[in-house]
């Protein structure tokens, strides 16, 4: 782990619960880990943003096929991701207006989708979800960073 002790690592940033939320996510999330020298977990931070954001915007109910004019955006939901390295591990969270809790299912094999949250069971350390104290709910998930 390159991070330097005792300074806060913490990006936080909202976006408009659209599609293409989770590509600007996933960008935000390599830039980030780049600049705070943690190289060993760029891909696999890169796809737990991808699966917690695509669930976070789903859950929203706002998905839309067409790009919504500029004075819609403040009427669409937003999801918001922060990435925070707390002690040994990365911790990557997501919240959504959506109070339900996820529910993970056991992919079949020709579905096109419900492999999120089993995925994310699969590759991190362990993950959870929490309803915060304003509304909606927070899905995150933690990698180990690696000594040295």
């Amino acid at each position: 782990m390159n991070v330097v002790p005792g300074t806060a690592h913490v990006r936080t940033v909202r976006y408009v619960a659209m599609p293409t939320a989770v590509g600007c996510a996933r960008r935000e999330a390599v830039q980030c880990l780049k600049d705070w020298g943690l190289l060993d977990v760029v891909e696999t931070a890169e796809l737990l943003v991808s699966e917690l954001v695509t669930n976070a915007v789903n859950a929203t109910g706002d998905i839309t096929t067409r790009t919504p004019r500029y004075t819609e955006l403040r009427q669409l939901r937003s999801v918001v991701l922060q990435l925070r390295v707390e002690g040994d591990a990365l911790r990557v969270s997501v919240w959504d207006p959506d109070p339900g809790a996820p529910t993970p299912r056991e992919p079949s094999l020709d579905s096109e989708g419900g492999r999120g949250l089993y995925l994310v069971d699969m590759i991190s350390r362990r993950w959870g979800h929490y309803r915060p104290s304003e509304a909606g709910k927070v899905v995150w998930c933690e990698l180990a960073l690696a000594d040295g």
